[in-house]
C-alpha cells in the first residue's frame, strides 16, 4: 500500500501528495509569529487521523468526530496490490465507504449505488477487503484473530500512547492482542497465537470455577477430593443405619389412640393417688383423735369443788351424775362415728389402691405396645431423613465427578498447551528466514543509532509468544522511542520484502527527547531503508527540533526535496484544515 494524495471537499483544506520513499510534513514557525502562536493544532496529528479515518477507523472514537467537521468529506488516493484506488468518507454517513478503481478479485465487490452515483461498501466490508489485500487475512470465526485495523496501527501509530512500547499501539492493549498481532506481523502463525489465548481462557475459566467453589455461588459445586471422599463414606454409613432402622420399624395402626389412652390413664392414676393420699391423712387424724379422747369422772369434779370449800347438796350431786351420763353418751357416739369413718376410709383407700393397680396395669399394656411400635409420623420423619441423606450422598458423588472432570480438563488443556508450544516452535523454525531477517533488521537499525546495537528476541513459552526489544544504551525516554522506531523500521522492511503494506508513518512523538545525533541518523536511516527496501516512509516534524546541523550534506538535499507539505503557525490558513478548533 502506497499513499498518494489526501484531499477534502472543503477549499480551506491543504491537500498533500506523497511519493514512494522518504516524505516529510513539516510544521514551521513563520516569520512574525509570536510566542502565543503554536504549532500544536496545525494538523500533523490530524493528518494521521484522516488516513486512519479513510482506512476504516471507528468514526465514533475518531478525533475528527467534532461538530466543526460534521460536513467534511476526506478522500485518499492510494495504490494497493499494484492498482490505484480512491476512497472517500464523511461523518454524515460514516458507515458508507465511497470507492473508485478496479475491484477485480476483491473478497467483497463494491455495489454501484444510484443514490450516491458511486461504488460503496460498508465500513466493515471495507476493513475486510483491506485486511485481505494488504495483509492476506481471510475471514475467520475465531474469537481472537488479527484484523486490518489492529495490524495497520503498527504502521501508523496514533497519539503518545502509541509510542510507549514497540509491541503495542495503545497503552492498555490486552496481552492476547499483543501476541496475535506481533506474531502475525513477524510472519508467525496467528492461528497458534489465537489458540494460546483460547487455551488460556479455558484454563482460566476452569481454575476460576475451582477457586470459586469455596466462596459464593459455586461453594457446593466441588471441593477437596479427599474431603469429598471422606464425606461420601460418612454419608453412606448414615444411610445404611437409617435403612436398618426403617426395616425393623413397626407402625401400630392405633398408635396415636394408644398414646392418648396412656396419657389419660396416667392422669387418672395421678388423680386417684392424690385422693388416696388425702383419705390416708384424714384416717390417721381420726385414729389419733380416737386414741386421745377420755371422759372426766364425777369424783374429780366433786374434789375440785370440795377443795374450793364448797359443799354440794344432794340435789346438786344428782345433777352432776346426769351430766356425766350425758357426756358419756356423747363420747360413746363420737367414738362410734370415728370408728365408722376410719373403717370407711380404709375401705375406700383399699379400693383406690386396687384401681391404681388396675389403671397401672392397663397403662403398662399401652406403653408396652408403644415401646414395641413407632408412630406413623416418626416413620415419616425417618424416611424423610433417609431421603435427605441419599440426596446429600448423590450431591457428594456429583461433586467428586465434577472435580475429576475439572482435573481431566485441566490435564487435557495442559497437554494441548504443551503440544501447541511444540507446533509453534516448529512453525518458527520453518519461518526462520523471515524471523532471522526481522532480528537482523532490528539489530542493524539499533546499531546504526547506538554503538551497542539492539536485540529483538522472540520466544515461545507455555503462556504463548513473548517479544522483547532492547537497545544496549541506558533507559532514557529517547532511547525508548528509538526502540519503537527501530522495531517499526524492521517491520516496514520485512513487509516490503515478504508481505504488505509498504507504508510507515511516524509522528514527531517518536523523536521526543532523542539526542540530535540519533535523531538525524534515524531520519537518514529511514530515508535510506525506504528507498532501498521499496517502502514509503512519512514523518511529521516540528521545524525547530529537526537537527539539520547533524545531517550529512547529501541528506540535506534529500530532506529538502522530501518535504511534501509545510504547515505554519502565523495564521489559521497555514494549518492543514485552514482553520483551528478547540
Amino acid at each position: 500500500m502506497y499513499l498518494k494524495n489526501i484531499r477534502s471537499n472543503k477549499e480551506s483544506f491543504r491537500p498533500v501528495s506523497f511519493e514512494r520513499g522518504f516524505n516529510v510534513v513539516i510544521a514551521e514557525r513563520a516569520e512574525g509569529s509570536t510566542e502565543r502562536d503554536s504549532r500544536n493544532g496545525l494538523g500533523k496529528s490530524t493528518l494521521i487521523e484522516i488516513i486512519h479515518f479513510c482506512l476504516g477507523a471507528d468514526s465514533a472514537k475518531s478525533l475528527l468526530n467534532v461538530p466543526e467537521l460534521s460536513d467534511w468529506m476526506f478522500t485518499l488516493d492510494f495504490e494497493l496490490d499494484g492498482r490505484d484506488f480512491t476512497v472517500s468518507r464523511d461523518f454524515r454517513d460514516p458507515n458508507t465507504i465511497f470507492l473508485d478503481g478496479d475491484f477485480t478479485g476483491w473478497t467483497v465487490t463494491p455495489e454501484l449505488s444510484e443514490l450516491h452515483g458511486a461504488h460503496i461498501l460498508t465500513n466493515e466490508q471495507w476493513c475486510e477487503v483491506l485486511g485481505n489485500i494488504a495483509f492476506g487475512l481471510s475471514s475467520t470465526e475465531r474469537k481472537y484473530s488479527p484484523s486490518f485495523r489492529s495490524l495497520f496501527s503498527y504502521f501508523a501509530r496514533r497519539g503518545t500512547d502509541g509510542y510507549q512500547d514497540p509491541h503495542t499501539f495503545f497503552r492498555s492493549q490486552p496481552e492476547y492482542s499483543k501476541q496475535i498481532n506481533n506474531a502475525y506481523l513477524l510472519g508467525l502463525s496467528a492461528e497458534y497465537a489465537s489458540k494460546f489465548q483460547e487455551i488460556k481462557d479455558l484454563l482460566g475459566d476452569t481454575k476460576q470455577i475451582k477457586k470459586a467453589t469455596g466462596q459464593g455461588y459455586f461453594k457446593d459445586l466441588v471441593g477437596s477430593l479427599g474431603e469429598l471422599e471422606a464425606e461420601r463414606v460418612t454419608r453412606t454409613q448414615e444411610i445404611q443405619e437409617f435403612r436398618s432402622q426403617l426395616q425393623s420399624f413397626k407402625v401400630h395402626p392405633q398408635y396415636n389412640a394408644l398414646q392418648v389412652e396412656a396419657d389419660k390413664l396416667t392422669k387418672e392414676i395421678q388423680e386417684t393417688l392424690n385422693s388416696t393420699h388425702l383419705e390416708n391423712v384424714l384416717a390417721r387424724r381420726y385414729e389419733e383423735s380416737l386414741g386421745t379422747e377420755e371422759d372426766v369422772s364425777l369424783e374429780l369434779v366433786s374434789s375440785v369443788y370440795q377443795e374450793a370449800g364448797l359443799h354440794f347438796a344432794e340435789r346438786v350431786n344428782q345433777t352432776l351424775e346426769s351430766v356425766s351420763d350425758f357426756h358419756k353418751t356423747i363420747l360413746s357416739n363420737r367414738r362410734t362415728y370415728l370408728e365408722t369413718e376410719i373403717e370407711r376410709l380404709n375401705r375406700s383407700i383399699a379400693t383406690k389402691q386396687e384401681q391404681v393397680e388396675a389403671l397401672t396395669e392397663k397403662r403398662s399394656e399401652a406403653l408396652s405396645v408403644l415401646q414395641s411400635h413407632g408412630a406413623l409420623e416418626e416413620h415419616a420423619r425417618l424416611s424423610g431423613r433417609l431421603a435427605l441423606l441419599e440426596g446429600e450422598l448423590e450431591n457428594v458423588k456429583n461433586k467428586i465427578a465434577n472435580l475429576k472432570e475439572f482435573d481431566e480438563k485441566l490435564t487435557a488443556l495442559e497437554i494441548q498447551k504443551k503440544d501447541l508450544v511444540r507446533l509453534a516452535k516448529q512453525d518458527k523454525e520453518e519461518k526462520s528466514e523471515i524471523i532471522d531477517s526481522a532480528i537482523a533488521y532490528f539489530n542493524e537499525s539499533a546499531r546504526a543509532l547506538y554503538e551497542g546495537g539492539g536485540i529483538l528476541a522472540i520466544d515461545i513459552k507455555d503462556s504463548g509468544y513473548s517479544f522483547k526489544t532492547e537497545i544496549q544504551r541506558g533507559r532514557s525516554q529517547g532511547i525508548g522511542y528509538m526502540k519503537v522506531f527501530s522495531y517499526d523500521l524492521s517491520l516496514a522492511q520485512l513487509h516490503a520484502r515478504f508481505f504488505s503494506p509498504k507504508t510507515l508513518i511516524h509522528d514527531s512523538t517518536v523523536f521526543d527527547g532523542v539526542d540530535e545525533r540519533q535523531f538525524a541518523r534515524a531520519l537518514e536511516l529511514a530515508a535510506e531503508k525506504s528507498q532501498s527496501a521499496g517502502f514509503q516512509y512519512i514523518c511529521l516534524l516540528n521545524s525547530d527540533v529537526v537537527p539539520v546541523g547533524e545531517f550529512s550534506e547529501n541528506f540535506k538535499v534529500i530532506y529538502d526535496q522530501s518535504i511534501r507539505l509545510r504547515l505554519t503557525d502565523n495564521a489559521a490558513e497555514g494549518s492543514l484544515l485552514g482553520f483551528r478548533y478547540s
